[in-house]
């Protein structure tokens, strides 16, 4: 297995185990970096309806025809600018696949790597390292 392989299996098997706050930094994250700033996931507070709507209408209308549950903790605005409003984050809740999110923390992981334990550095290829030793007489004719 290579040392690209080996490092986005760790990340995988990470990603696997964060809990919502964690997987919420990772999505956003991501958003940022492939530009899809409608896919955020933002805290359930008065500072995301502040921030989302001009007015008290707007803010209605998208709880309205969204799926919104106030005392949920996460909201996000579908394609429609609807609320929908979790109680926690998993894995299937992420704007991409988990295998994607990993290729572009893969690829990009200065940016991510406050989330991760790991360090892409202690990871190495599975190629057998042929041993010389010229200073070996064992293999010398007499």
């Amino acid at each position: 297995m290579s040392k690209e392989e080996k490092f986005l299996k760790a990340i995988i098997e990470e990603i696997n185990c964060f809990d919502s706050d964690q997987l919420v930094q990772l999505n956003n994250t991501y958003c940022d970096n492939v530009n899809y700033p409608d896919d955020q996931i933002y805290s359930n507070d008065a500072n995301f309806f502040a921030d989302n709507f001009s007015n008290m209408m707007e803010a209605v209308r998208a709880v309205s025809y969204g799926d919104y549950n106030y005392t949920h903790d996460w909201v996000l605005l579908n394609g429609y600018g609807n609320l929908v409003s979790m109680d926690s984050v998993g894995t299937d809740d992420l704007c991409e696949n988990i295998e994607i999110i990993a290729e572009n923390v893969s690829e990009n992981f200065s940016d991510y790597d406050y989330l991760f334990d790991i360090d892409e550095d202690d990871f190495e290829d599975d190629e057998e390292e042929e041993e010389t030793d010229e200073d070996d007489d064992t293999h010398l004719e007499p």
